[in-house]
């Protein structure tokens, strides 16, 4: 892309949300492909928030390294949908 319009578009900066029923703390493949995602667009300058479920007393707000917060809430699978969570937020 060559473009002015195109050159523009590459210095935005975005708000991005990722969601996720696989995140840290627990670990495996999904979990750090999703945090290097997260890590990769924090990088370009992008801020980027990360919505999950509760683990025992992880719950509320938490920072990862790069400035990566992550909200740790209470979660409901969609009847059917494994893939997909609800989640409550209260201010």
């Amino acid at each position: 892309m060559t473009t002015a319009r195109a050159v523009s578009v590459e210095r935005r900066k975005f708000s991005i949300c990722m969601v996720s029923d696989m995140f840290y703390p627990n670990m495996g493949g999904v979990e750090n492909h999703i945090y290097d995602v997260a890590q990769q667009l924090i990088a370009r300058g992008h801020r980027v928030c990360m919505i999950t479920h509760d683990y025992g007393d992880r719950t509320g707000v938490r920072y990862m390294a790069g400035g990566l917060k992550v909200l740790h809430g209470p979660t409901a699978c969609l009847p059917g949908a494994s893939d997909y969570m609800l989640s409550a937020w209260q201010d």
